[in-house]
């Protein structure tokens, strides 16, 4: 970004959005790509065939049922690559279930 020389349109990257100056009297604007977080848009049945950390904490939020979690976690144990993930995931249930026992 120029002052003198006019030059504007510079793109700063601020984690995922990014801020663009448009104009001497720096006008700013701010764009945003994320993904849609909306945990009661898909069904049980879509949640499992998704099959991973995400799909599985939605399940948890959205369809509370402690057989079939369990049953999710073992598998998300079994054949996620992140097991560190897992665990925050499965810290996280415990935490769920101590306030909300079923």
């Amino acid at each position: 970004m120029t002052v003198a020389g006019q030059h504007f349109g510079e793109l700063a990257q601020i984690g995922r959005c990014s801020v663009t100056v448009t104009s001497l009297t720096l006008n700013y604007g701010v764009h945003c790509r994320y993904f849609k977080l909306a945990e009661n848009a898909l069904t049980r049945e879509q949640l499992l065939a998704i099959r991973n950390i995400v799909s599985t904490l939605f399940l948890a939020k959205a369809h509370y049922d402690i057989t079939l979690l369990l049953e999710e976690f073992v598998a998300l144990f079994t054949h996620e690559e992140d097991k560190q993930a897992v665990s925050l995931l499965l810290n996280w249930f415990h935490q769920l279930v101590a306030q909300h026992p079923f």
